[in-house]
């Protein structure tokens, strides 16, 4: 969209939704560790790796944050990097 050619993939999932599934699972698998002698922290494992097979990604570019959803995925567009990220970031403020 602005002409930035530092782009980075990452899953399309809601931060929330994901922050959620993490507590509400950690809660029943310490809640059910006992009965169920820990396999339900293997369950949630199991439930984490699924949701990550299934959530599609998308690409985000590091200048203008736009998101591209249903493109096939380019070699060169990589997880992101903070380096990357550093050179975008908003310069500090200056002291008076």
């Amino acid at each position: 969209m602005c002409g930035c050619p530092n782009l980075y993939v990452d899953k399309d999932f809601p931060q929330e939704i994901g922050c959620a599934v993490i507590i509400t699972g950690a809660a029943l698998a310490i809640a059910l560790a006992r009965p169920t002698y820990g396999l339900s922290f293997a369950a949630m494992i199991v439930l984490d790796a699924l949701l990550y097979r299934i959530v599609p990604s998308r690409t985000v570019c590091y200048a203008c944050s736009a998101e591209h959803r249903g493109f096939p995925p380019n070699p060169r567009h990589r997880p992101h990097d903070l380096l990357i990220a550093g050179k975008y970031a908003d310069p500090p403020a200056l002291k008076p």
